[in-house]
């Protein structure tokens, strides 16, 4: 009988450690459809702490002798209420029914608990897939800001390489501009050392200018003055008197005067003149220098008289 009563009692504590498992897995089931549908639902793959939970409820219950204890009762009293052989007395049947009675209540108690338990469990599942959720969610805005920070990548990587073409067509044209200022530069140097020239020129032309006049001025000076000695020659060759022959030899005009002119009759003029006909100087033959006032003209028409 006590052998009997021990294979119970072990068959008792298997069957009410499953029962209470596969309560526990029903409701956390349950919990887990309504409240987390993406998390996993094989019993493999539980977080770690819902171990611990059902470890700690399944033993909990299974030390429960008690209210094994009861179910036992409670199983022999339906038994013996079908037919079975042994049929117990009053006081047994009253024991049998405050067994039961106080297994209900502890039973109550440990729904109780099993209840706290289960919406603590839940409150926690909840927070852990709160924070799982904030991590799904930051892992998918960290991909979306890692898309973004790409594409910023590599358009300023085209930027970079737009500006450096830009630069660098900028610098040619630079470079182009330089050149073009540098030849500018020398071409101006050029002209104002050109200018400097014809400054220099037109100075020097201005003075000539000036010379110019002041010589024609002298010369026009001259011509009057050469007229008027030319007046004076002619007046002075005629006072002196007629010439009879004349001869020209080399550069030099010999002029022979006639008679009745005092001392100078039958005396000879050497008058030296160039090739302009500008006299240069008039001499007597006997060495005797005379004013230089002839001209070519006045000689042509002093021959023809």
């Amino acid at each position: 009988m006590a052998d009997l009563e021990e294979c119970a009692n072990r068959r008792d504590e298997l069957l009410t450690s499953k029962l209470w498992l596969n309560e526990l897995k029903s409701q956390y089931f349950k919990q887990v459809k309504e409240c987390a549908k993406d998390l996993p639902t094989d019993f493999e793959k539980f977080p770690s702490s819902i171990h611990t939970y059902i470890d700690h409820y399944s033993n909990s219950y299974a030390q429960n002798r008690d209210a094994i204890i009861a179910y036992r009762a409670r199983e022999i009293f339906a038994e013996r209420l079908a037919g079975a052989a042994f049929i117990p007395n009053e006081s047994e049947l009253k024991k049998l029914e405050a067994s039961v009675v106080e297994e209900e209540r502890l039973l109550e108690q440990v729904q109780l608990r099993l209840s706290e338990k289960v919406n603590a469990a839940n409150e926690k599942i909840d927070s852990e897939y709160e924070g799982y959720q904030n991590a799904v969610d930051l892992s998918r805005e960290n991909e979306e800001l890692i898309n973004e920070i790409s594409e910023l990548e590599a358009e300023l990587e085209s930027l970079s390489k737009t500006l450096e073409e830009k630069e660098r067509r900028e610098k040619d044209v630079v470079e182009q501009q330089s050149r073009e200022l540098q030849s500018t530069h020398n071409d101006l140097v050029r002209e104002t050392a050109m200018r400097d020239d014809m400054d220099r020129e037109r100075g020097r032309l201005e003075d000539r200018l000036k010379r110019l006049q002041s010589d024609e001025e002298k010369r026009r000076m001259n011509v009057v003055d050469s007229q008027e000695q030319q007046k004076l020659a002619e007046r002075w060759i005629r006072s002196i008197g007629p010439v009879v022959g004349a001869k020209i030899e080399n550069s030099t005009l010999l002029l022979t005067l006639g008679e009745g002119v005092g001392e100078m009759s039958g005396r000879r003029l050497l008058v030296e003149f160039n090739t302009l006909g500008n006299v240069v100087s008039v001499k007597t033959d006997d060495g005797r220098e005379l004013p230089p006032a002839l001209n070519h003209d006045i000689l042509m028409r002093l021959l023809s008289e």
